[in-house]
């Protein structure tokens, strides 16, 4: 008898494993429909092969999985619902995993196919179970870590807004001013206090209205604005030239050709400039101005700047405003408003010009990318790229200086970045499309690349820290926190591993100070309630940490004694983010730290019998001093480069009194644990004394203020009246004999 053999089956298996072995129809759905109607919950499951053959041999799966989908997109079905919640999340997480990997599988394959190419259910399928897999994940993370499954929120802080018969100004969620009032522990000063520094503030007020007058502005911008500069000499071949070696790599507002184009047009003058390409020159050597080495040329080109910038937003808003509008025009913007930026001037209203700038780009289409216009040229298209990319930093940067909500999201725009290509590789000429190279490879893109990455995260915080509806979720604060993280540690692996130039340094430490404020602000509103949560500690290591490393830039600066490098004269100069070490959001951050650690010191600390001072001789408390030592050493310095900078003529006074005013009650805790009123205001009246004198050397050494190289000193310059920083304090305006029109105050709805 021949020996027997069994016979193969032919036909594959359509059914799941489960209905398989309890014998019941199978729809062939994923999950499908027995298991999902199953008293007792079932994990449906296909073998791997069993499937594969199953997709070629039925698109009715499909359609189901693609219908199944929808169901998920919208809810679970009512049966589903019931079973699930009784299932491990580790099952489940198993269970949503392999449906995943079976539909990459039917995506994989239908690709090849053509009766399933418009079938888009089955990727919107993939793409909802995955975002279900990563939450029920994460809800697994917190879970073991004994997190809960709730997220953790705080409530929006509290708006407040300045107003004024001249001005009125609303401070955001995330303005600085809500973590200064966390400091805030002054009562309404003395009679004896008042008129102590009654007579300071006068003259003080006094020096600075000099230094802050600003000049009669001409009424037709672009008289003579062509005999404005001297194009030929050798500085101002040089301030264009630093443009490109600073913020031209940042910002790529304009071609490299630029200044080749410069010389033939303005230097050799073998062509008459259009208003545009004049405006671009003055603009461009306004902006390289500020890094110039030579501190005598600064100071003469930069009276001349707010006439430049007058006459450009004369031409882009004007009788003449049709003629702007175009790519020209946008470069003008742009750099208008980064003029504007590194010398401080109107830097309030930068925000409603930033979004003047948002809607301009889009009326030009460069929200769109360039590839829906087949008629552009490669040079047209990728500058559109990058005016958009710079269009974009522009408004989120300015987002975060004046705390308000982003002019635009991510799903208003479809631009692609740049390529990474030089400058070298493209020009009007170009007929063939140049060949980019690696992102590991540093080209002139690089940089602005590296930048362009963290833009949709940081979109994310602008809104997530301005929100209006939504309480802000601490979780999601970690993550986007993370995700910033990642982009300053992949730009510095970047520099550090190619043999850039010396502006290497400039632009590591200008995209660290971007990336670490971004982290300042979107844990700020954290670290504020840290002291009744404990939860929020890591938000408040994370936000010291940054601003540590953004005021150590400071820490080899003199601005007295030594030269100043590049990111110091921007610091001393510019405004937001561009003040660096110098920035209130840096400052205020550091304070409230050193405040909260002596506030908790301060509850642990033996009391001597009687309840007198601290006991002085406690090993925790050496070891707290020692800790606190460099924080503080480093808020003196930045404190002294503050009085510094004013000396230079430049009646910034704000962070100065701020500064001051927190250090005294530092330095009181420090001693005894304690503070009185007494020694903050001391502080604050010895702050204005020192400020008074620097100011009266000052005008003394150019000339007593008779000449007038006073009233035209940096007009650009402007910054919060001390006189409103010190309403806060308490003190009676009313009972000073002068016009204080320009006081404010803070009012909370």
């Amino acid at each position: 008898m021949a020996d027997f053999t069994p016979r193969k089956r032919r036909r594959p298996a359509l059914s799941c494993v489960q209905c398989r072995q309890r014998k019941v129809r199978c729809d062939r759905a994923f999950p499908c429909g027995p298991c999902t109607r199953a008293r007792h919950p079932i994990s449906c499951s296909y073998s791997e092969q069993d499937g594969i053959e199953s997709i070629h041999s039925s698109s009715q799966t499909a359609r189901d999985t693609s219908h199944y989908s929808d169901v998920n997109a919208a809810g679970d079905k009512p049966d589903d619902q019931a079973a699930r919640p009784s299932l491990p999340l580790e099952q489940m997480v198993q269970d949503l995993q392999h449906r995943v990997q079976r539909l990459e599988q039917v995506v994989s394959l239908n690709r090849g196919t053509e009766h399933s190419v418009h079938d888009r259910g089955l990727s919107q399928s993939l793409h909802d179970l995955g975002n279900r897999v990563s939450n029920i994940e994460q809800q697994l993370t917190r879970d073991k870590a004994g997190l809960g499954g709730q997220d953790t929120f705080i409530p929006a802080a509290t708006l407040r807004l300045k107003t004024s018969p001249e001005k009125t100004k609303v401070a955001g969620q995330s303005h600085w001013t809500n973590a200064f009032h966390q400091l805030r522990m002054l009562e309404k000063i003395d009679d004896r206090q008042a008129a102590e520094m009654r007579e300071e503030i006068k003259k003080c007020k006094g020096l600075r209205a000099k230094l802050k007058r600003v000049p009669a502005l001409c009424d037709e911008p672009f008289k003579g604005l062509e005999h404005d500069a001297f194009w030929e000499s050798p500085n101002y071949i040089e301030m264009v030239n630093v443009y490109f070696r600073t913020l031209g790599p940042i910002y790529r507002i304009l071609h490299s050709s630029f200044r080749e184009e410069y010389k033939w047009r303005l230097v050799s003058k073998t062509e008459k400039p259009s208003h545009s390409f004049l405006l671009k020159a003055l603009l461009v050597v306004g902006i390289g101005s500020v890094f110039h080495p030579d501190s005598i040329q600064r100071s003469h080109i930069r009276p001349q700047v707010n006439r430049w910038v007058h006459a450009a937003q004369w031409w882009l808003t004007g009788p003449d405003e049709k003629s702007a509008h175009s790519i020209d025009g946008l470069q003008v913007y742009c750099l208008m408003l980064l003029c504007r930026q590194v010398h401080s001037f109107n830097k309030e209203a930068i925000w409603v010009s930033a979004g003047s700038l948002v809607r301009f780009a889009c009326s030009l289409g460069l929200h769109r990318d360039p590839s829906h216009f087949p008629s552009l040229s490669l040079y047209e298209c990728e500058m559109r790229r990058r005016l958009w990319a710079v269009v974009m930093e522009i408004a989120v940067q300015a987002s975060f200086d004046v705390s308000m909500p982003p002019l635009i999201s991510e799903d208003d725009h479809d631009t692609e970045p740049p390529m990474n290509i030089d400058d070298s590789q493209l020009d009007k000429n170009t007929r063939s499309v140049p060949i980019a190279k690696p992102s590991n490879q540093h080209t002139d893109a690089s940089i602005q690349l590296l930048l362009l990455k963290s833009l949709p995260t940081r979109l994310q915080i602008a809104r997530f820290s301005n929100q209006i509806r939504q309480p802000q979720s601490y979780e999601h604060a970690l993550k986007l926190g993370t995700e910033i993280e990642t982009f300053r540690k992949e730009f510095a692996r970047h520099l550090q591993s190619h043999n850039l130039p010396e502006s290497a340094e400039f632009h590591h430490k200008v995209l660290d100070t971007f990336l670490r404020r971004t982290i300042l602000l979107l844990y700020r509103p954290f670290i504020l309630k840290c002291p009744q949560d404990p939860r929020f500690y890591l938000a408040r290591k994370l936000s010291l940490e940054s601003a540590m490393v953004i005021a150590s830039y400071a820490d080899t600066t003199d601005i007295v004694s030594k030269p100043l490098d590049d990111y110091t004269k921007l610091s001393i100069s510019g405004v937001g983010a561009f003040k660096g070490a110098f920035s209130i959001d840096t400052i205020i951050v550091i304070c409230v730290e050193l405040v909260t650690q002596l506030e908790e010191e301060a509850k642990t600390r033996p009391r001597l019998p009687g309840g007198g001072p601290f006991v002085p001789d406690n090993v925790l408390h050496r070891m707290a001093q020692a800790s606190r030592r460099p924080i503080i050493d480093t808020l003196e310095h930045i404190q002294e480069q503050l009085l510094q900078v004013i000396g230079l003529g430049i009646p910034s006074m704000k962070r100065c009194a701020i500064l001051s005013t927190v250090m005294g009650q530092i330095k009181a805790m420090e001693r005894t644990g304690q503070y009185t009123k007494d020694d903050v205001y001391g502080a604050l009246v010895d702050c204005i004394k020192k400020c008074t004198g620097v100011l009266e050397r000052y005008i003394e050494e150019i000339g007593s203020g008779t000449s007038g190289s006073v009233d035209e000193w940096t007009p650009m310059t402007s910054d919060l009246d001390v006189e409103s920083l010190l309403q806060e304090f308490g003190f009676p305006w009313d009972d000073i004999p002068l016009d204080f029109s320009g006081v404010q105050s803070w009012t909370e709805p």
